[in-house]
């Protein structure tokens, strides 16, 4: 049965994804939302996103925010990250700072240097290089992915993306010891 449900699951991600990549959005977001609502988490960020940025569907950022929310508690370090733009984008920078330390906790590179801004900053946080330092020598520890679907990176490991490495380093370089 088990079994029955992850190929479902896998016809109608594939099927969003071609219908995505053919530019029908509404198609897609149909077809994600189904497999979303079968508990795929992939799905489920998709439906978040697709709410998120209007996509075949009207904007709706709290709708959004649930999808996003549902991923998150299955474990996906993505969903952390998106809540924490919501919360940026809704001027709730201390909001955004805890989803961002809940992103880099479930391994997500990227909002390791997310922190790192927020702290040199002292948006929703004290204004602190120390602990800005320290995150972004956290991030620079991680594997990083180029973007290339080589296998290389264990994408159920802590990781950092290329562009979030290279702004790592120069933030980094740009911090006063």
């Amino acid at each position: 049965m088990a079994q029955d449900n992850d190929e479902t699951i896998d016809r109608l991600f594939n099927a969003g994804d071609d219908a995505w990549e053919d530019g029908d959005e509404v198609k897609a977001f149909g077809l994600f939302k189904q497999a979303a609502e079968l508990g795929d988490i992939a799905a489920m960020l998709n439906v978040g996103y697709f709410l998120d940025e209007g996509l075949g569907v009207r904007v709706d950022k709290a709708a959004a925010m649930d999808w996003y929310r549902k991923a998150y508690d299955l474990g996906d370090a993505s969903a952390a990250n998106n809540i924490a733009i919501l919360c940026r984008e809704k001027n709730d920078l201390p909001g955004a700072a805890d989803w961002f330390a809940k992103a880099a906790d479930l391994g997500d590179g990227d909002a390791l240097v997310e922190l790192a801004k927020i702290n040199v900053e002292g948006q929703g946080v004290p204004a602190d290089e120390a602990k800005a330092r320290a995150y972004l020598e956290q991030a620079l520890a991680l594997p990083v992915d180029n973007g290339d679907d080589d296998g290389s990176i264990d994408v159920d490991q802590p990781f950092i993306s290329l562009a979030g490495h290279e702004e790592a380093v120069e933030m980094l370089a740009g911090l006063t010891r």
